[in-house]
Parts: C-alpha cells; structure tokens; sequence
C-alpha cells in the first residue's frame, strides 16, 4: 500500500534536483504563466494546494524494469533557467530515485 507524507512545499522545493526528477513519462509543461503566479500566491498565503504524486523506484528496481523490457528509463531535471531545456539527469548513483 501507498503511503502518505505530509511535507511542506519548501521542504520539496529544497529537493529539487537532488533527490526528485522527472520522469521519461512526465507529459510536456503546460501552465500559463498565471496559472503559476496563482499557485505561487496561494503557497504564499497559505492555502492547501492539494496532493503532489511521487514515483518511488529503488535502484534495484529500477535496473530489473530496464532489464526486463529491454528500455532505459530516463530522468530528467527540473528546469532551472528560462533560457534552457531540461537536462537528462544521467548519473545512476542513488539508492532511490523520486
């Protein structure tokens, strides 16, 4: 069964390209721009925004889906400039990957 973990916003933010990625699968960025100043001034306030859903993979884990269906499962960084794309995160050196 799933569990749930009751984080803080910054706390994740905090992770962000250290411990969480994105995923291969993850669909293409679609926000409007005041889309993300509406969740920003939300956050600011103090408004509950809902549930974040993260893939917990084991390393292990990971290497017997990649092996067993003959794919590599890529991750990739969350953008941190506006002037780039995102980076293939391509060390395998994590016990787990989110």
């Amino acid at each position: 069964m799933a569990e749930y973990l009751k984080t803080a916003i910054k706390d994740v933010i905090e992770e962000i390209n250290r411990k969480y990625f994105l995923p291969d699968i993850q669909r293409s960025f679609v926000w409007k721009p005041e889309q993300i100043y509406k969740l920003f001034d939300s956050l600011m306030r103090g408004y509950p925004i809902s549930t974040f859903l993260f893939w917990k993979l084991s390393k292990e884990k990971l290497l017997r889906i990649e092996k067993e269906n003959e794919i590599r499962i890529k991750f990739f960084r969350f953008v941190d400039s506006n002037i780039k794309q995102s980076d293939e995160e391509t060390t395998r050196n994590r016990d787990e990957y989110f």
